[in-house]
């Protein structure tokens, strides 16, 4: 990575030694620890291929009350299986990945829109106020209101 950053200030021999520097780092990568998740992504009857669909379709579908056998069927996996790749893959839950998500969406939706807490979960697919704030603390380490607040001052 460093020698192909070096070679921004010059467009010459960005142009001649560029393509075969990231075709290295293409080649390290895949040979790396997580190369054989990565090769799998690349393969359409993959288990991974199917964890990449299904992560897509949680970001278009977030704001939607999905079950985990909805989830599962939608990736064409027994519960169990999606669980075990799905870890394998992001180091989380589906559920765990989709609460994310929403969490994240919540808070731009109340930055970039001006909605308090309780509107922002209700957009995002939150019924209960107190577990959105209480989910939003574990993970942003602030409330929504002092979050929020920290960002105005900013």
């Amino acid at each position: 990575m460093f020698r192909l950053l070096r070679l921004l200030s010059n467009t010459t021999d960005l142009k001649i030694l560029g393509a075969s520097i990231v075709r290295e780092i293409l080649y390290r990568v895949l040979q790396g620890e997580q190369g054989s998740q990565l090769r799998g992504l690349v393969f359409r009857d993959g288990a991974s291929h199917r964890i990449a669909g299904l992560i897509g379709f949680l970001n278009d579908n977030y704001d939607r009350k999905l079950s985990k056998p909805e989830i599962a069927s939608f990736a064409g996996m027994s519960d169990s299986a999606l669980h075990h790749k799905f870890r394998e893959v992001t180091n989380m839950s589906p559920l765990q990945y989709l609460k994310k998500i929403r969490l994240h969406h919540a808070r731009t939706m109340m930055v970039d829109r001006g909605l308090n807490a309780t509107e922002a979960g209700f957009h995002v697919g939150y019924t209960n106020p107190s577990q959105f704030s209480r989910e939003f603390k574990s993970l942003f380490g602030l409330a929504p209101r002092q979050l929020l607040k920290t960002m105005i001052e900013q």
